[in-house]
């Protein structure tokens, strides 16, 4: 039908046809859970026939919210690799706002009849807001500190965090700038205008948890980006297992999971400081965060200073690390790795090929009580791992780099935190053959526990 077409309008002498496909996604995330029941190929032969040189030309586009990859999330590797093929026929032509750009717009719909006392009070808030995220770095990429006071003091009485949440927030479960000012014009419970009518004075805002209750309450999830998905669904788990607790408890873990959410961009994550601006100041945030770690709710991150939803068990792993560490008997680490672990050697493959000489390196694992004789009885180049448990081995790395004669030895200085690592990857793998076992008997339960790898 289209190369009649084609050929019709060839014959009247017309220019093309251009054919515009509007939501290709909905029909991509049907063909995903209702394998066949589409033809993912007849967009293909719709490509090729674009591709073909006529007197009327055809111009073939699709509009998605999400990029074409993302909605083969899910299959099989044989059904993405074809979708991958589809794809190739097509030029990609990304249109996204930037965050930034999306904030511009978002303080341009706000209008206020606050006098210059309250819209003082207003900016001073928001100066002292932004100041914590300029230090932590969690400002908008392009978004310098006094440009942010100017346009977040315009988007009162929404929370300057909240403002900065929206438009990712948007772009990752929802459907962009329709959903944005969706929320802004909404009177539906916990949109904007609904929010309004909670404040009682100047200067109280439309917090980030009024956010994260708007789009549970209405706003399905319309993501196809399982990551996504996955951190949305451990929010929700963590709230029903908190259970009847105290108001604040509940707001502040939805302010967490709604940060975890959005994931951590730059400085922009769930650490204390932020965690402190999004409550007024009367609130104990740390009570708070203190009464949902022993409730096993959340767990702190110290390599990232944040506070993540904790969806494992009340076992504390770093609690009983410590305890067995204790309970053993003082044993070489070094050689216990070196022994049951035998690294492979590394061959240099660049020199080996320009010189036409096999360099082999052979690699050990050695610290400050290792012995010589252990590592020394090879004539091959060496790469020593030199595991540090406490400050005063470098010294003794320093030395051992200085006694060595060999120019062709490589050392490499791994502080304790590698050494506690490796520890945890090994307590790590036990646990994860237990939970295997345990899946295993309990395969056919219905309860609501699961094996997560």
């Amino acid at each position: 039908m289209l190369k009649k077409l084609q050929q019709a309008v060839s014959n009247t002498s017309g220019k093309g046809i251009l054919i515009v496909i509007d939501e290709l996604g909905k029909f991509l995330e049907y063909e995903a859970r209702h394998q066949g029941a589409n033809d993912i190929f007849l967009l293909q032969a719709l490509a090729e026939a674009a591709y073909q040189d006529s007197d009327a030309n055809i111009l073939l586009v699709v509009l998605m919210h999400q990029a074409f990859e993302q909605y083969s999330k899910g299959l099989g590797a044989y059904l993405k690799n074809e979708w991958s093929k589809v794809q190739g026929r097509f030029e990609s032509i990304p249109f996204l706002e930037s965050a930034e750009q999306t904030l511009h717009l978002i303080a341009k719909t706000f209008r206020n009849r606050l006098t210059a006392e309250q819209q003082r009070d207003v900016n001073c808030q928001t100066t002292d807001i932004v100041t914590v995220l300029h230090q932590k770095n969690a400002l908008l990429p392009g978004l310098s500190a006094e440009p942010a006071i100017e346009i977040l003091s315009q988007c009162y009485p929404l929370h300057p965090i909240a403002a900065l949440i929206l438009p990712t927030l948007c772009q990752k479960v929802a459907q962009n700038e329709r959903t944005l000012f969706g929320y802004l014009g909404s009177q539906e419970y916990f949109g904007f205008k609904h929010s309004i009518q909670r404040l009682k004075q100047i200067g109280d805002w439309v917090l980030p948890w009024e956010i994260f209750e708007y789009f549970i309450q209405n706003q399905p999830l319309a993501t196809t980006d399982h990551f996504t998905r996955r951190r949305w669904a451990e929010v929700m788990t963590a709230t029903e297992r908190l259970g009847d607790a105290e108001e604040l408890e509940t707001h502040l873990l939805k302010t967490i999971g709604l940060f975890n959410i959005i994931g951590g961009q730059a400085g922009f994550k769930a650490s204390s400081e932020l965690l402190k601006l999004c409550f007024p100041a009367s609130v104990n945030v740390d009570q708070l965060l203190g009464n949902l770690q022993k409730k096993s709710i959340i767990n702190y991150r110290k390599f990232s200073s944040e506070y993540r939803i904790w969806e494992g068990s009340d076992f504390d792993l770093d609690i009983a690390l410590q305890e067995t560490m204790q309970q053993l008997d003082r044993f070489n680490l070094a050689e216990t790795l070196t022994r049951r672990n035998k690294l492979a050697p590394v061959v240099a493959r660049k020199y080996s090929i320009q010189n036409g000489t096999l360099r082999v390196f052979s690699p050990f694992y050695v610290d400050a009580d290792t012995k010589k004789e252990f590592y020394q009885h090879s004539d091959q180049p060496r790469i020593l791992f030199f595991l540090a448990e406490s400050p005063d081995d470098s010294a003794v790395f320093d030395k051992l780099i200085k006694a060595d004669s060999n120019p062709l030895n490589l050392y490499v200085l791994c502080t304790m935190y590698y050494v506690l690592c490796t520890m945890y990857y090994v307590l790590c793998t036990m646990y994860y053959v237990l939970c295997t076992m345990y899946y295993v008997l309990c395969g056919n339960c219905q309860c609501s526990c699961r094996l997560d790898g």
